[in-house]
């Protein structure tokens, strides 16, 4: 697979209805929008009616995803449209949990994400985090050269210098840099973020 077919342009093939990259986007956020969709209070099969509803609305309004300057993640982008699927499903079924009134649901529906929202203390959450990454990481593994795969996970996430990585895998410390950089662009395009 070249740079150029790869996930890097998913959000980009995703604006064109490209159902292959509507899948993948889907088998990557599905667990986390299901997460954030049950703890809004929407359980059983209703939740997954909600999902559905969420990717059908995301679908729909990704044109817009990225028009407005600022540092928006398509993560919270989605999540913003998740939020505002349940509001529209409890304000159908007139019940409204954990709120006093309608305004209240959809004051918080609308309400902008704060950056700090996710707490750190939700391990389920952060699992989803954790496996959202993984399969991303996974997917660039494999369409990448092993070496570059390598120098990237020692020196993202093995902390470790661009020299002691060079001196291990044969490679000038530019070249660590190189691969570092370009791999973390890629992981940032395949997980939709812009920044």
């Amino acid at each position: 697979m070249s740079v150029h077919s790869t996930s890097g342009s998913l959000l980009s093939r995703a604006r064109a209805q490209d159902q292959g990259a509507w899948t993948r986007l889907m088998e990557l956020y599905a667990p986390l929008c299901l997460h954030w969709i049950r703890r809004q209070g929407v359980r059983g099969a209703d939740a997954e009616d909600v999902l559905q509803e969420t990717f059908r609305a995301a679908s729909g309004g990704i044109q817009h995803f990225g028009k407005r300057p600022g540092k928006h993640s398509f993560r919270a982008w989605l999540r913003t449209v998740a939020r505002s699927r349940v509001a529209n499903h409890f304000a159908g079924q007139e019940r409204l949990p954990h709120y006093q009134s309608e305004s209240q649901l959809n004051q918080h529906a609308s309400a902008p994400l704060d950056p700090g929202e996710l707490d750190e203390r939700d391990a389920t959450e952060q699992a989803l985090h954790q496996a959202l990454l993984q399969s991303a990481l996974g997917a660039l593994q494999r369409q990448v050269q092993p070496a570059t795969y390598r120098a990237f996970e020692l020196t993202v996430l093995g902390g470790r210098s661009a020299q002691s990585v060079a001196e291990e895998l044969g490679m000038t410390p530019g070249a660590v840099r190189v691969a570092k950089s370009r791999m973390l662009a890629r992981l940032r395009l395949e997980l939709g973020d812009r920044e």
